[in-house]
């Protein structure tokens, strides 16, 4: 990286919510590679807090822009106060401190000199000598001042510690003034609340703190990323051998360690355990059914519940070090837990279809007048299809490219509109609602549209099992698509008695 010091000139660009500007620079060198002529540089890159007049020493590398040619972008930046009187001047007069204009500053300029910023920092009700410079505007001042010093700390501590502007800026506007307390504290919280910021940045930043390789904080941060990774690579959850050991090797740390970070994260409601799928598998079973208080045979499982022992914190460690468990991040622990409960009870619930009339349906003659009206007949397997979607609650339809999945849907819902039933349709990606559209010629949503999705801290819905859908059908194409966390937020928006057809291709469906 190169290094440039200089003075703000003025600033073209900036954007309030991620501090990313514009400006122009008079170096206080000029790089020999410019020409003559040019007296001020382009910088480009995320600064908080830079005002003009501001005396700057910035680190970054130059770039060409298609349109704007050569410019300097920045990766740090770091504040340098005015050696000179103008310099001062031009600072204080640039806007940087509310009730300080231009005519303003030239007068406390005038009054202190080079002291200016010394009493502005330490004793700044001396301003009250400056002629025209009343009390109510010392207080507005003095309220500027410190807003600006905090933000300038908070800057160089986050950079002192190897954190680069750009995510040095996302950091003060989540957390604010409270910023280094909080990086201070845990810095692994970052991973948690700023995007950009994953387990191995954090850890960077931790460590140039002299945090500990096994502080307590590391290696449940650690575990949490482990986890992270498996939801990336398409898994629920991780058997906790293969969890300890990845953790253990990423982290340079005991299992016993890992183990014990594990059972910190469980005890604050991070992560789950449960069964490993295999001997125990009805244990979790009889958990899932008492979780959710769904109709089952309850009496039954009851007598074969499991009896639990007290436990001590050597006798869980153990346990989590020799059993095959299953750990999930606690969202995904619930979303399958209630996707699979609400399948079940799409399956057996018995509640009034609200297709209830195909039960009495004559379906001989509606393929018949359909092939008379398209000329095509369909297949037997399409015509059990058909049946299946309009008379079971839960049907998926698979098949492979040219295996007639577009033509039995669209029988599906010619019969729904002669019935007079209303088909929502859906898809997991707005390319895949496009393309449901033009093959069925009616309108397809992507799924969060049609649930409504309300932007926000984490993800939310307006559809849900309170104000569920309004339909008798819900279709969703390209269902190998859907996540866990999105299935449970679908299947908790469908409306009582609604039926669920999912439809994708047999090779790529689960």
């Amino acid at each position: 990286m190169e290094t440039l010091r200089g003075v703000v000139e003025r600033i073209t660009y900036h954007n309030e919510e991620n501090g990313y500007t514009v400006a122009k620079l008079a170096p206080e060198h000029r790089p020999r590679h410019l020409p003559a002529w040019q007296q001020e540089i382009a910088i480009v890159g995320n600064m908080m807090g830079i005002v003009v007049g501001e005396s700057v020493e910035l680190s970054g590398q130059w770039t060409v822009h298609p349109d704007y040619g050569k410019q300097f972008t920045v990766e740090q930046m770091r504040s340098v106060l005015p050696a000179t009187v103008a310099g001062i001047e031009k600072y204080l007069g640039s806007g940087l401190i509310k009730g300080v204009g231009p005519v303003t500053a030239k007068r406390i300029v005038a009054h202190f000199g080079m002291e200016t910023l010394d009493v502005i920092d330490t004793n700044v009700a001396r301003l009250i000598e400056v002629p025209g410079v009343g009390r109510k505007r010392v207080q507005l001042i003095t309220r500027a001042w410190a807003e600006q010093r905090a933000i300038k700390e908070v800057m160089i501590f986050l950079q002192g510690h190897g954190v680069t502007t750009s995510l040095a800026t996302k950091i003060y506007k989540r957390y604010g003034d409270d910023a280094i307390n909080i990086v201070q504290d845990n810095p692994y919280q970052l991973a948690q609340d700023i995007y950009g910021i994953g387990f191995l940045t954090a850890d960077q930043i931790a460590r140039s703190l002299g945090i500990a390789a096994d502080a307590p904080q590391r290696i449940a941060a650690g575990v949490e990323h482990v986890l992270n990774q498996g939801t990336d690579e398409g898994h629920v959850y991780l058997p906790s051998p293969e969890l300890i050991r990845r953790a253990a090797e990423l982290l340079a740390v005991s299992p016993e360690m890992v183990a014990a970070g594990l059972l910190r994260l469980r005890g604050g409601d991070r992560v789950k355990l449960a069964p490993a799928p295999g001997a125990e598998a009805a244990q979790f079973q009889w958990t899932v059914t008492q979780l959710f208080d769904l109709p089952t045979e309850t009496d039954a499982v009851a007598e074969s519940a499991p009896t639990y022992q007290v436990s001590t914190p050597e006798t869980e460690l153990q346990s989590v070090l020799s059993e095959n468990q299953a750990v999930y991040l606690t969202p995904l622990y619930f979303s399958e837990v209630g996707v699979a409960n609400r399948l079940r009870h799409l399956l057996f619930s018995g509640e009034d279809s609200r297709l209830g009339a195909f039960q009495r349906w004559n379906w001989a003659h509606s393929f018949d007048v359909l092939r008379k009206e398209t000329g095509f007949a369909l297949a037997e397997q399409q015509q059990e299809a058909v049946r299946a979607a309009l008379t079971h609650r839960l049907t998926v339809l698979t098949g492979g490219p040219g295996t007639g999945k577009t033509t039995s849907l669209r029988t599906v819902l010619q019969l729904c509109e002669a019935a007079g039933r209303t088909v929502l349709l859906a898809a997991p990606t707005g390319r895949a609602a496009k393309r449901l559209t033009e093959t069925t010629g009616r309108e397809a949503k992507t799924v969060h549209r049609l649930l409504e999705f309300q932007p926000g801290e984490g993800i939310s819905f307006k559809r849900n099992e309170n104000s569920p859908l309004d339909g008798d059908l819900l279709v969703v194409d390209e269902a190998s698509m859907l996540d866990l966390i999105l299935m449970n937020h679908l299947l908790k928006a469908l409306a009582p008695g609604m039926h669920l057809l999912l439809v994708g291709d047999v090779d790529q469906l689960p």
